[in-house]
C-alpha cells in the first residue's frame, strides 16, 4: 500500500518530548493507528517518520517494537513495518469476550452502585449526547470507555479491568471502527440510557444483558462491514475463519 509522502505533517497535532523518547513518540503513533488516521497495511517508512517525531532512526525502531508488540504494526523482513492490518479472527475473539466480561461487571455493579457514581455516568453520558449531536465519533468513543471505566471501578473486582485491558490495544481500535459505522453511535448513546436507567433503579441484571447485547450487535456490524464474502482479508483468513466458526461460542 502508498506510504504517505513527506511535507504536509501526518501528525494532527505535532508531539512535544526530548528527542529520543520513543515512548511518547509510539503513544502518539499509536493514536493515529487506533484511531483510524493511518490505514491498515500502510508502510511505515523509517527515515520518513524518523523525521516526523524529530527522533533518530535507531529510537524510531524502538518506536515500531512497541507498537509490534501492541500488534498494531507487522514488521516483515525485507518488507519493512507497515500498520497491522485487520483480521477477522481477532474481532470476533475480542467481541466474544467482552460482551461476557463486561456482562459480568455491569450485572455486579448494579447492587454496589452508589449515587456518586450515578453522577458521574450521567454526566459522561451527557458528554456523549453532545458527540452525538456533533457526529463527533472520537469523542464519543473516549466517553463511551469513560463510561466503562466507572461501572467497572463499581463492581469492585480489581482484576475484571486487567483482564478486559489485557485484550489489548487492538480493542480500541475495533471500538473505533465499529463507531463509525452509520447509525452506530446513536444505537449505542440509546444503549447507555438503557443501562443508567437501569442503574437508577440498582438493577445491575438489566444493565448487563444491555452491554451484551450492544456488545454483540457491535461485533456482528464489524465483521459484516470488513469481512464480506469479496473481501481480500476473508479470504486471506479462510482457514482461520472454518477453524473459528465452529466454536459454539463464535459470534453468529
Amino acid at each position: 500500500m502508498n506510504s504517505k509522502t513527506p511535507g504536509k505533517s501526518k501528525l494532527t497535532s505535532a508531539p512535544e518530548m526530548p528527542r529520543s523518547v520513543a515512548a511518547i513518540a509510539a503513544q502518539h503513533l499509536e493514536a493515529e493507528i487506533i484511531e483510524g488516521r493511518l490505514e491498515p497495511g500502510e508502510r511505515l517508512i523509517e527515515e520518513v517518520w524518523a523525521k516526523e517525531f524529530g527522533i533518530s532512526r535507531g529510537s524510531f525502531r524502538e518506536v515500531l517494537h512497541i507498537l509490534e508488540a501492541a500488534k498494531l504494526v507487522e514488521i516483515l523482513p525485507r518488507r519493512g513495518a507497515h500498520v497491522a492490518r485487520l483480521n477477522r479472527k481477532d474481532v470476533e475473539e475480542i467481541y466474544l469476550l467482552r460482551k461476557h466480561l463486561l456482562a459480568l461487571g455491569f450485572s455486579l455493579s448494579g447492587a454496589n452502585m452508589t449515587d456518586e457514581k450515578l453522577k458521574e455516568l450521567h454526566d459522561v453520558f451527557k458528554k456523549m449526547e453532545r458527540a452525538v449531536k456533533k457526529a463527533d465519533v472520537l469523542t464519543f468513543c473516549r466517553c463511551s470507555q469513560i463510561f466503562d471505566d466507572i461501572v467497572l471501578e463499581v463492581s469492585n473486582i480489581a482484576r475484571l479491568g486487567l483482564v478486559i485491558d489485557f485484550l489489548g490495544k487492538q480493542t480500541l481500535r475495533y471500538r473505533h471502527i465499529g463507531f463509525r459505522l452509520p447509525g452506530r453511535i446513536g444505537q449505542s448513546l440509546e444503549a447507555h440510557r438503557q443501562i443508567l436507567e437501569a442503574f437508577k433503579k440498582r438493577d445491575g441484571r438489566a444493565a448487563g444483558e444491555k452491554v451484551y447485547e450492544i456488545i454483540e450487535k457491535a461485533g456482528d456490524s464489524i465483521v459484516a462491514h470488513l469481512f464480506d464474502a469479496s473481501s481480500e482479508s476473508l479470504e486471506a483468513n479462510s482457514a482461520d475463519k472454518a477453524a473459528y466458526t465452529q466454536h459454539p461460542g463464535a459470534l453468529r
